[in-house]
């Protein structure tokens, strides 16, 4: 590493599919619906799974 100046391999990823040109234009057409004001828009209780937020505050992390 220090003679190449580099790591010695290699990061890859799949790309994210949230960005996929699919998504993308889903996402668009959703947001001309909102403005326009032809979504649905519905509200819900939030659901959280019992000792879930605990469990997060005890991590090391």
């Amino acid at each position: 590493m220090e003679q190449e100046r580099r790591i010695p391999f290699e990061i890859t990823a799949d790309p994210d599919p949230f960005y996929c040109e699919s998504n993308i234009r889903y996402l668009g057409k959703k947001m001309e619906d909102y403005k326009a004001g032809r979504l649905k828009l519905m509200e819900h209780e939030l659901i959280e799974e019992e000792g879930e937020f605990e469990r997060i505050l005890e991590s090391p992390y």
